[in-house]
């Protein structure tokens, strides 16, 4: 029993930093699509699940909606959810950049 609660907590704790800032109030998520517009350059880098160098993201279309989650939006690059915590604009944390707090993820790439 003491391994299936463990591996339940796990879980839980793994899967509460795999997504940070993916839903966020309409404010960030608005602020977010902004930015990311006016970007020069976006990357991702996910420290936490072990990634150590970014990759940058060809934008090609960028949006926001609202999620079947209470009064939450997500921002959408590519037709995929984005989670601001692991995404940088012009080298920024755009979690950080927008008032989502975040949890391991540097606040300024390398």
């Amino acid at each position: 029993m003491k391994k299936i609660v463990l591996l339940i907590s796990a879980f839980t704790i793994s899967s509460a930093f795999a997504d940070q800032c993916q839903f966020v109030s309409k404010r960030e998520a608005k602020k977010a699509l902004n930015l990311v517009l006016e970007s020069e350059k976006v990357q991702r880098l996910c420290e936490l699940c072990g990634e150590d160098a970014p990759t940058s993201v060809s934008v090609q279309s960028v949006g926001v909606e609202k999620t079947g989650f209470g009064e939450t939006w997500e921002l959408k690059v590519n037709g995929k959810s984005t989670d601001l915590a692991y995404t940088y604009v012009n080298g920024h944390n755009l979690a950080q950049i927008v008032g989502c707090e975040v949890f391991g993820a540097s606040s300024v790439l390398k």
